[in-house]
């Protein structure tokens, strides 16, 4: 079995323009984390952002427009009071 209560919120594109809406790309989650890695990479693999509090996010300054991979480790204790782990990857287009 899959223990989802902690699920991740993830945008799939995000538009750092000072608009007020959409400027930052961050995940959301629904519970409370141990442990929290959110990494962001360009398309040649190398880490632009890294992050190790969740609420944090990437704001994309500097960076072109584009497709970028993100990755989330997080850690967290379930339903049935373990510690679970879990990794997420998947991408994100910065829009300007």
């Amino acid at each position: 079995t899959y223990d989802c209560s902690c699920q991740l919120f993830v945008p799939s594109a995000f538009s750092p323009n000072d608009d007020g809406e959409n400027d930052v790309f961050y995940l959301g989650t629904v519970c409370e984390t141990e442990d929290f890695v959110f990494s962001i990479y360009d398309r040649w693999g190398r880490l632009v952002a890294e992050f190790s509090e969740p609420g944090f996010g990437w704001d994309g300054q500097n960076a072109p427009e584009g497709v970028y991979l993100w990755k989330a480790e997080s850690s967290w204790v379930g339903r049935s009071g373990s510690a679970l782990q879990r990794t997420q990857s998947g991408t994100v287009t910065l829009i300007r």
